[in-house]
């Protein structure tokens, strides 16, 4: 079913009416616009009339973005005449859903470093598949994922791994500024006592208190006297 086209008062022509979603809608129409960002890339303002040009137009008419293909042609391909339009309109209105990204990218030849340096989104690369760009994709993020994290981390203060890698005991080998082996440094490490305080104040007895603190200090108690020997019998 074809509608006729209208600005002002001039009829521009007919465009075909076919069934499609309002997703599949607003895709078309960024898809014209990327068609339109390919030709001006390549070409300039138009289109050049050349054996291979008509892949433009096709691509264009079958990304179901609702455009008048006469129209769409008299901006960016105002060689093209009558026979060639129609042709394209009739394939265009046999076809109930837009072509594929990658279908897109092998009729127009878009290349990978193309297509990212456009910024194409609903066109794919001929030379590269789907597949292999969503893994690419897929590990790009991650690495933005992981330069993010080590900014934030940065901010927070915290060193990353290769800062606590290179500050490891690995990397500083203190044993070697003493001249000594790293099993000799670790024992000494380990063996090596810490200093005990003794309480000046508290509830025990103060002989009791002299004991423990002089037996803690290395001094080795004295034998309780006779008399007192009797006191606890």
């Amino acid at each position: 079913m074809k509608e006729d086209v209208w600005i002002g008062g001039c009829l521009l022509g007919q465009r075909s009416r076919g069934r499609q979603s309002r997703g599949e809608f607003r895709l078309g129409r960024l898809r014209l616009r990327e068609i339109e960002r390919v030709i001006t890339a390549r070409h300039g303002q138009f289109v050049p009339a050349t054996d291979d040009a008509d892949a433009y137009l096709r691509a264009a008419a079958l990304s179901n973005s609702g455009q008048d293909v006469a129209a769409w042609c008299a901006r960016w391909a105002p060689w093209a005449d009558r026979l060639l339009i129609e042709a394209i309109e009739q394939e265009a209105a046999h076809r109930r859903h837009m072509l594929r990204a990658d279908e897109v990218a092998k009729m127009l030849s878009v290349k990978l470093d193309e297509r990212d340096r456009l910024g194409l989104s609903t066109i794919g690369a001929c030379d590269v598949p789907r597949s292999e760009r969503l893994s690419r994709a897929r590990e790009k993020k991650r690495e933005a994922d992981r330069n993010r994290l080590a900014t934030k981390r940065a901010a927070a203060g915290s060193s990353d791994r290769e800062a606590y890698v290179t500050g490891s005991l690995s990397r500083t080998r203190p044993w070697e500024l003493e001249g000594i082996s790293r099993r000799t440094w670790e024992r000494r490490r380990v063996a090596s006592p810490s200093r005990v305080e003794a309480p000046l104040t508290g509830d025990g007895l103060a002989t009791e208190e002299s004991s423990t603190s002089s037996f803690a200090g290395g001094v080795v108690p004295s034998a309780p006297s006779a008399r007192a020997r009797s006191a606890g019998a």
